[in-house]
């Protein structure tokens, strides 16, 4: 009897140690899971951290940005009805400067026109003489 309870004494504590085993290489394995996984969520957490920096950096240079486009807006509102006024004036000399240089145009095409007749005219004139005093050359001795 004694034998009997040795084996189930002794086959307890192989089970205790295998137990022990499968305990420890299981515990191990979660160590291991557990390292695995802190390493990833730091890396996420950097990744993430820098990301973030990137999105501040980014948004702060955009609201900068805007900034600077509401200023020139409200510099472009307040400057635009004397613009609209000078633009006005600038139109209405440009117009009368235009017509100014078409009616001067129109008076230099008749000058023009006139002095082209009256060119005209004198040649015809010399172009007469020329043919009276050819005219009257041939009855001279």
């Amino acid at each position: 009897m004694e034998d009997a309870n040795l084996r189930k004494l002794c086959q307890q504590l192989t089970s205790q140690e295998r137990l022990k085993t499968n305990i420890s290489s299981n515990l191990k394995e979660r160590v291991y899971t557990c390292s695995q996984l802190r390493a990833d969520l730091e890396n996420a957490e950097t990744s993430y951290r820098i990301g973030r920096e990137t999105v501040d950096f980014t948004l702060n240079e955009l609201k900068a940005k805007l900034r600077e486009l509401e200023k020139q807006a409200t510099q472009l509102n307040e400057a635009t009805p004397l613009q609209v006024e000078g633009v006005n004036k600038t139109k209405a000399r440009l117009l009368e400067m235009e017509r100014r240089h078409t009616h001067e145009k129109h008076e230099l095409q008749q000058l023009v026109f006139v002095g082209l007749d009256m060119l005209m005219e004198h040649k015809q004139q010399l172009h007469n003489v020329l043919q009276d005093t050819e005219n009257q050359n041939q009855w001279l001795p």
